[in-house]
């Protein structure tokens, strides 16, 4: 899916939302992330994205995360507009929030998914 996404996206460069980011584990112990925003919470740093075709990538990434009508409550992920900062601007953006409940022993302090820490 990453691989699909870079191929349907221009890279804008980085870009940080305030937030809790948490460690989630399915029952064989695979890890993905789940992004709480917060205002009050830390800068998270991920990717911002030039979507070529919106519809098209949105439609098939909301059925990779199982968000939208199609699939029922509660849903793990949620699709939401939300303002991200970059080096030169606040801007509005698509972001996928986490909507279950987490444990605060999987919060990843730094922000930072790919840093794990």
């Amino acid at each position: 899916m990453a691989r699909r996404l870079a191929d349907e996206s221009r890279f804008l460069g980085p870009a940080r939302i305030c937030g809790r980011l948490y460690r989630i584990y399915t029952p064989d112990s695979f890890a993905y992330p789940g992004l709480v925003p917060d205002e009050t919470g830390a800068p998270l740093i991920g990717d911002l994205l030039a979507l070529t075709d919106p519809a098209a990538t949105l439609d098939w990434l909301d059925t990779y995360e199982e968000a939208g009508p199609a699939f029922p409550e509660p849903q793990e992920y949620r699709r939401v507009l939300l303002p991200v900062t970059t080096d030169k601007e606040t801007r509005r953006a698509w972001v996928y929030i986490y909507c279950w409940q987490v444990e605060e022993t999987m919060q990843i302090s730094s922000g930072d998914w790919l840093s794990r820490a």
